[in-house]
């Protein structure tokens, strides 16, 4: 029954809701490529900090910018 679901196109899945952390994670607490949301009231209003994990054994820093509160 969830095969011919999924195959059809009716099945629904929710996304997962998304978490702000209070404080920015500690350096390498964020795997590479993976994207954080803190919400430490440093960004404008509306906005909130979107952290990308970096790779210290490549160089490879985090990334940090406000950006819009994700919906």
């Amino acid at each position: 029954m969830l095969v011919a679901g999924l195959i059809s196109g009716c099945a629904v899945i929710a996304p997962a809701p998304i978490e702000y952390l209070p404080q920015d994670p500690p350096p390498g607490a964020v795997p590479y490529g993976k994207q954080v949301y803190v919400d430490d009231g440093r960004c404008p209003d509306a906005q909130v900090k979107r952290i990308v994990g970096g790779d210290a054994k490549k160089n490879i820093p985090r990334q940090v910018e406000c950006v819009p509160r994700p919906q």
